[in-house]
C-alpha cells in the first residue's frame, strides 16, 4: 500500500493503482486496466479559529453528499474518527460506497465505485487505515 495525503487526512490505496487529479482537483485513484475508482475529498470547516464540531462535519455528509437512495452500512476507521458510510447498487451494475470519515473541524470523504460488488468491499475495508495530520483530532 502507499499513503497518499488528500489535505489533513492520508489514504492509503494498492502501490499500483494510478494516482491523479480531475478536472475539479478532487484525488482520484484507479487500477490499471479496471473501472474500479475511488475519490478522495477534503472539507475543512471552523469559526474564528475553532474547529466546527464533528456532529457538524456527519450531517453535512449525510445530508449533502450522498446523493442516493442508499442503506447505511457499518464500516471500520482508525480510532479517534467518527465514520458514517453507505452502500448503493446500481442499475446498470455499478457498485458504490460512500464513507465521510469526521473529526473536529474535518472531514474526508471516500467514494468507491466499481462494476464488482467484492472489490467495492475489499477497496473500503482500507479505509481502516485512514490517518489524520491536523490538529483537531477529537470527534
Amino acid at each position: 500500500m502507499k499513503t497518499y495525503r488528500v489535505g489533513n487526512w492520508g489514504v492509503d490505496v494498492p502501490e499500483d493503482w494510478v494516482h491523479e487529479k480531475d478536472e475539479k482537483g478532487d484525488d482520484k485513484f484507479y487500477p490499471p486496466n479496471d473501472t474500479t475508482t475511488l475519490y478522495a475529498l477534503d472539507f475543512t470547516a471552523d469559526r474564528k479559529g475553532v474547529p466546527a464540531p464533528a456532529k457538524i462535519h456527519e450531517d453535512f455528509f449525510a445530508k449533502n453528499l450522498v446523493r442516493f437512495d442508499t442503506g447505511e452500512i457499518p464500516l471500520e476507521v482508525g480510532e479517534g474518527f467518527g465514520v458514517r458510510a453507505f452502500y448503493y447498487a446500481g442499475k446498470k451494475g455499478v457498485y458504490c460506497i460512500s464513507a465521510g470519515v469526521f473529526t473536529a473541524g474535518n472531514l474526508l470523504v471516500l467514494n468507491i465505485s466499481s462494476e464488482n460488488e467484492d472489490t467495492v468491499y475489499r477497496v473500503a475495508e482500507q479505509f481502516s487505515a485512514v490517518k489524520f495530520y491536523g490538529e483537531n483530532n477529537a470527534v
